[in-house]
């Protein structure tokens, strides 16, 4: 199931009596995202060979990840829907996520599908948002049955209907908070070595990074203890990704409430805000990677598109009342992966060199160069279908240039 699908379950699903049973501010909140997902946005699913597309981008510093997000960005306002199996996008562009702070701590779980909600205010300008859910096995699924068994005990009957949106409910989780990701400015970052003299001149939000870097090393963290420049560099991309997106959440009237609602049962509002800031690591690659491969499919129209775009048909039922989970519309979603004939091209070009004509200047040898997006010098993000390049010399080569 899509989680598009889960949250159109919940939105049309859940009861009355559950509505009120749950606490209201943790209920509006789920909720009212998730109307706001289904009414605004336009909703895209990412299959594997669509993530694997866009992990083909090579992002290894700041600058490169400014540049392609400001190209991805050069959009008017409009709301996004981009999800994925959770487990895919983090297999499939995981390369790219060198700018994370730190990988899944021990009581986390990788997601059964995650998604995010993206709106962008202007050129350069977004607010995003994740959202969640998993299939069970995850260390918070004991509590989940325990919670839908404490809820059925009350005696009140539900149908299919009702009690799979009760179920999806559950499962769902969607941050207290938003970031705002802003590149409208040049490009300027220090270098690592650079990053160091902030540290060491007591430049504080430098510092703050540094700090929390430092604090994050170790083996109960990353599996091991990490070495010098790796938490320099660590923190390095924390602070430059600080220019892009800020150095803190954001939140509005339903965050706070969901907050406040949440500390009311017994958690403390530090460990609250601790965890919507960590839920937010590595988001902007992955946004910078899913809408290249958008941004690639519009500026491919009318040539040959590396991307297959299929739009799935809504789908309308008579039935004012359902009362079962099949019964319910089924939204408009757009499901993304790489065009079939492009990925047999890929195939074929791996075994069938092209013998290149003599030409003056240095030769190189014959290589196979992988399909892969790329920053063209108009700002466009661009596929560049797979081919060989160099000239054949006798010898064998096993460069493989991404």
């Amino acid at each position: 199931m899509y989680l598009a699908d889960s949250l159109r379950l919940i939105s049309s699903g859940l009861s009355d009596h559950d509505r009120e049973t749950l606490p209201s501010r943790i209920v509006s909140h789920k909720v009212g995202i998730a109307e706001k997902i289904l009414k605004e946005a336009k909703m895209y699913a990412f299959e594997k060979s669509a993530l694997e597309m866009g992990g083909s981008m090579k992002i290894s510093d700041p600058v490169q990840l400014h540049l392609v997000l400001q190209s991805a960005l050069s959009v008017p306002e409009q709301s996004y829907w981009l999800e994925a199996k959770g487990g895919e996008r983090e297999k499939a562009l995981s390369h790219l996520r060198d700018t994370i702070l730190r990988p899944h701590a021990q009581n986390e779980g990788t997601p059964y599908r995650t998604g995010v909600l993206l709106k962008t205010i202007e050129p350069g300008v977004a607010e995003y948002r994740p959202i969640w859910n998993f299939a069970g096995g995850d260390p918070a699924s004991r509590l989940r049955k325990e919670a839908m068994k404490a809820l059925e005990r009350d005696g009140r009957k539900r149908n299919k209907l009702e009690r799979k949106a009760l179920s999806e409910f559950l499962k769902l989780n969607v941050n207290c908070g938003y970031a705002v990701i802003d590149v409208r400015h040049e490009p300027n970052y220090p270098t690592p070595g650079q990053f160091l003299d902030l540290v060491h001149k007591g430049d504080e939000n430098a510092s703050v990074c540094y700090r929390f870097a430092t604090k994050q090393n170790s083996p109960t963290v990353f599996g091991q203890s990490l070495q010098p420049w790796e938490v320099t560099r660590i923190a390095w991309w924390a602070y430059c990704m600080g220019s892009m997106e800020g150095m803190a959440l954001h939140f509005n009237n339903s965050d706070t409430d969901y907050i406040r609602e949440t500390a009311s049962l017994g958690r403390q509002v530090s460990d609250i805000l601790a965890e919507a800031e960590s839920n937010m690591s590595g988001e902007i690659t992955y946004i910078a990677a899913m809408l290249s491969v958008l941004a690639a499919e519009t500026g491919k129209r009318n040539t040959h598109s590396a991307i297959a775009t299929v739009d799935r048909p809504e789908k309308r039922t008579r039935i004012r009342r359902p009362i079962s989970p099949n019964q319910v519309d089924q939204d408009r979603l757009r499901i993304i992966s790489m065009n079939i004939h492009d990925r047999n091209i890929m195939r074929r070009a791996r075994t069938e060199p092209i013998s290149n004509p003599t030409r003056s200047g240095r030769l190189r040898n014959l290589h196979f160069v992988n399909g892969h997006l790329f920053r063209a010098r108009n700002g466009k993000m661009t596929w560049r279908r797979p081919h060989w390049r160099g000239t054949a010399t006798g010898q064998a080569t096993l460069t493989r240039v991404l």
